[in-house]
């Protein structure tokens, strides 16, 4: 679900709800299955998305973290730098699929 739905506000209660478990069980499977908390799940999930978007298509880090479930591009800019290490613009200055490629 948070996959599907990224852009939703989730909340641990929320998605607890959606898959009738208690929120403590939902962060229990969590934390035994992916080894993180659901809400550090998001976050890799939209900023995996972020890099779906930036390395396919002619966008900015704006639009991508907007499309990608953020509605604010510095949360998302730390975010991805978390996960990739890089901050987007360099990374999609580097994984642009569209870009020219120069012949030596």
């Amino acid at each position: 679900m948070l996959r599907s739905h990224p852009g939703r506000a989730w909340t641990v209660d929320d998605l607890a709800r959606e898959v009738l478990i208690s929120p403590s069980q939902l962060t229990r499977i969590f934390r035994t299955d992916l080894g993180v908390s659901p809400a550090t799940y998001l976050r890799q999930v939209r900023a995996d998305r972020m890099a779906e978007l930036l390395s396919t298509m002619t966008i900015g880090v704006s639009e991508a973290a907007r499309q990608a479930g953020w509605s604010n591009p510095t949360v998302a800019s730390r975010a991805f730098k978390k996960r990739y290490g890089v901050s987007p613009k360099s990374f999609a200055a580097t994984h642009f699929e569209g870009r020219q490629h120069r012949v030596a």
